[in-house]
């Protein structure tokens, strides 16, 4: 995902927590979506297996 930098969404705080793959000369940076979200992609594939879920090499949740 590409992203400019907004009020207290720096590249750099973003950055600090091993989130952004790259900075552009213009100040737009790249975020790596998947790392940030993996968690919470577990927690809800944990929560909800009961249920039927698949979570494919993309972690992308298909919930049955």
């Amino acid at each position: 995902m590409k992203t400019r930098p907004r009020a207290g969404l720096t590249a750099e705080r973003l950055a600090a927590g091993n989130l952004v793959t790259s900075i552009a000369a213009d100040g737009s940076f790249t975020v790596d979506v998947a790392s940030e979200f993996e968690d919470m992609v577990s927690n809800l594939a944990t929560t909800i297996t009961e249920r039927g879920v698949v979570i494919d090499d993309k972690n992308y949740v298909k919930v049955f």
